[in-house]
């Protein structure tokens, strides 16, 4: 410490080099952290649920024959599964499509039925724009995608006519009054999707059943433990079960690619690190060339001297990774405090606010790659310190 005090400048600068890049890390790791978060987050809450439920057909003959394999509709055939611990909702799900007009205009959809007291649960993926939600006591209502609304002009209170192919084959339509509009994480959805009571959709297909039940937990990181539990339930010849995760593609390859972009970013702050405390460590190994040159003479090992320009690199590494994480802690709670506005991302319609999600881990991570960047850029001038001939050294000037 003594010797890391003879030059505060020095010393000084390279402390902060090594906390602005463990703080930089912490921000972009939290910020990247949030966006995935969010995006996950929405992606389940807004179409797909934690956990789906479905014959075990459905998965291969869905597209042909969509309404062959339906699962019981009746609160008790899914009432165990609610009750098991985390899981916040259970609600059945009834894909449908067709035609959507108003006036002249026609347009095609791509409907869900829904359970609207159960859909209440799902409401952070979905933002209401216009108008209300689905209520429980609607029978012959509709909530379109913010998109489709506008490609047909239609706005809350207008009435449009949904016409569908029935499970027999032929022709049923059916007139809803709008109730609102809304918008979810894909504008592509948005523009062709559109939600109506599930009785209203039975009656218009002309079935009876549901094609999923998806169940909401209240933690995302609980998905593949309630799995198991749900498999101790519902026997699996009569019943299959996937994640999240096995549908959300998108989810899967934007996650990839921030994992890429910001092992990018580490690689940088890395060289940034060792090239400063490998000059910080060179210049300290110069000036203290005789010095170097007196304690051999005197007796000291050379391991002795590596060990001691090696403890000042560690030492600088563990003083600016620990400024650095305090920083980035206060600096990232700070812009949760302000918010950070995005634009639209591509795909979106609307913008929103992010955050910093800061976690022990990363955290931890960041305070780690720091110290071990400055470990290895003390190595060699260390090295170098101690492989010094004792008269070259002594020689050298004060």
């Amino acid at each position: 410490m003594r010797n890391l005090a003879r030059n505060t400048r020095r010393t000084a600068i390279a402390v902060g080099i090594v906390a602005f890049g463990v703080g930089a890390l912490i921000v972009a790791g939290g910020f990247v952290d949030s966006l995935l978060v969010k995006l996950r987050e929405d992606t389940i809450h807004s179409r797909l649920g934690h956990i789906q439920i479905q014959r075990p057909k459905f998965a291969e003959l869905g597209l042909s024959a969509p309404y062959a394999h339906l699962l019981p509709l009746t609160r008790e055939s899914f009432e165990p599964i609610a009750r098991l611990p985390g899981v916040q909702a259970v609600t059945p799900r009834l894909a449908l499509g067709g035609l959507i007009s108003i006036g002249e205009t026609t347009l095609s959809f791509t409907g869900h039925g829904v359970d609207p007291a159960g859909e209440s649960a799902f409401a952070r993926g979905i933002d209401i724009r216009s108008g209300s939600s689905l209520q429980p006591s609607d029978d012959d209502a509709v909530v379109l995608g913010e998109g489709l609304a506008a490609n047909l002009g239609v706005k809350p209170g207008d009435t449009v006519a949904l016409l569908v192919t029935t499970a027999n084959g032929s022709f049923n339509a059916g007139d809803f009054k709008v109730r609102g509009t809304f918008s979810s994480i894909s504008k592509a959805y948005d523009d062709v999707a559109l939600r109506l009571p599930i009785a209203a959709a039975q009656r218009l297909l002309r079935v009876q059943g549901a094609q999923q039940w998806l169940v909401l937990l209240v933690d995302t990181t609980a998905t593949q433990e309630t799995v198991q539990r749900i498999r101790g339930i519902l026997p699996s010849n009569a019943y299959a079960i996937t994640t999240w995760e096995d549908d959300a593609d998108f989810y899967r390859k934007t996650a990839e690619l921030f994992a890429r972009q910001f092992g990018f970013v580490r690689i940088v702050i890395a060289i940034v690190i060792v090239l400063s405390i490998l000059n910080t460590m060179t210049m300290s190994v110069l000036e203290r060339t005789w010095e170097i040159g007196v304690m051999l003479a005197v007796g000291d090992s050379r391991a002795q001297v590596l060990a001691l320009f090696a403890c000042e690199g560690v030492l600088l590494g563990i003083i600016g990774g620990a400024f650095g994480a305090l920083g980035g802690l206060v600096f990232g709670a700070a812009l949760n405090a302000i918010g950070i506005p995005m634009p639209p991302p591509p795909g979106m319609s609307h913008g929103f606010d992010a955050g910093i999600s800061v976690s022990g881990v990363l955290v931890l991570a960041a305070f780690a790659m720091g110290a071990a960047a400055t470990a290895l850029a003390a190595a060699p001038p260390s090295i170098r310190a101690s492989r010094m001939p004792i008269v070259d050294a002594l020689r050298a000037s004060r």
